[in-house]
C-alpha cells in the first residue's frame, strides 16, 4: 500500500512540477519582505556582523512551495545551527543560508542563473536540481553536461559545491531510471564531489509530511528534511560546535 502511494505521489510530482514556474507561485508577506533583487530569500533577518553565505540552488522543494520563507528547510535548518552553536568547519563562523530555490526550475534553468547567484561570493552551494529534468523525460547526458558546467563555474569563483542525489518514480522505465539516479554519482565521481543523500529521504510518499496535495512536503516534511541535513552535515565534518561560545546563537523570533 505504501509503496503505491509513493508511486502515485511520484505520478502527480510529475505533472505538476513541470508546468510550475516562480510565476504562478504567490509569495507570502514575509517572502517578499526578504526578497533579494536576485530573487533569493534569507533564512532569516540579515545579521549586521558579517557571515559566510551558504546558498541552496533547486526547484519547489527547496524554494518551500505552499509555504511561508520561515518554513523552508534552508529557514529550519538555519534555526538548528544557530540552536546548536554549529560553525563552518572552514571559516570557524557560523554560516548564513540563502534560499534560491525556484519553482519548475531544471538543471538548464539553474545553469543559466548561477553566475549571478554567486555574485554574492557564497562559502558553499549546495546544488539540489535535476527532478525536473527527468519528469520530463529531457536527455540524461544534457542534465548531466548542465550539473557539471554548474559545478566547474561554482568552483571557479572559489566556493564549495555539494550535490544532492535525486531518484526516479520507476514508471519512466528502467532504463532511464537507472540511468537518472546513476547520473549524479557519475557526475560527483568526474568532479571529486562527496555526493548528499536524496534530499526526500524519509519524506516522498509520507501523506503526513507532504501538503495536502500529496506532492509537496509541509512544515513537518522540511522540519525532517532539515534535520537529516543536518546530521549529515556534522557527520562529514562541514559543520562543527564552536567551542568559543557556552550559550546557543540567538534566533530570530517566528512570525
Amino acid at each position: 500500500m505504501k509503496s503505491g502511494y509513493l508511486l502515485l505521489t511520484w505520478l502527480l510530482l510529475c505533472s505538476l512540477c513541470s508546468c510550475q514556474s516562480s510565476s504562478n507561485q504567490q509569495p507570502s508577506a514575509t517572502q517578499q519582505s526578504s526578497s533579494h533583487t536576485d530573487g533569493t530569500q534569507l533564512s532569516r533577518e540579515e545579521p549586521s556582523e558579517a557571515k559566510e553565505i551558504w546558498l541552496f540552488v533547486g526547484d519547489s522543494l527547496t524554494s518551500g512551495y505552499g509555504l511561508t520563507a520561515d518554513q523552508s528547510y534552508v529557514a529550519i535548518l538555519q534555526d538548528l545551527i544557530n540552536q546548536g552553536s554549529w560553525i563552518d568547519s572552514e571559516r570557524q563562523v557560523p554560516p548564513l543560508l540563502k534560499n534560491a530555490g525556484v519553482s519548475g526550475d531544471t538543471s538548464a534553468g539553474a545553469l543559466r542563473r548561477i553566475s549571478w547567484l554567486l555574485a554574492d561570493q557564497p562559502l558553499r552551494v549546495f546544488l539540489c536540481i535535476g527532478a525536473n529534468d527527468g519528469m520530463r523525460g529531457q536527455p540524461i547526458e544534457a542534465m548531466k553536461q548542465n550539473i557539471h558546467q554548474i559545478i566547474e563555474k561554482v568552483k571557479s569563483r572559489g566556493a564549495q559545491i555539494h550535490l544532492m542525489q535525486m531518484y526516479l518514480p520507476p514508471n519512466y522505465g528502467s532504463e532511464y531510471t537507472k540511468s537518472f539516479a546513476q547520473s549524479f554519482s557519475e557526475v560527483a565521481q568526474a568532479t571529486s564531489l562527496d555526493l548528499f543523500p536524496f534530499l526526500l529521504r524519509n519524506v516522498a510518499g509520507e501523506a503526513k509530511l507532504n501538503l495536502n496535495d500529496g506532492i509537496h512536503p509541509n512544515q513537518a516534511g522540511h522540519q525532517l528534511i532539515a534535520e537529516q541535513l543536518l546530521e549529515h552535515l556534522v557527520s562529514a565534518r562541514i559543520l562543527v560546535k564552536n567551542s568559543s561560545t557556552s550559550t546557543p546563537l540567538p534566533i530570530a523570533p517566528k512570525k
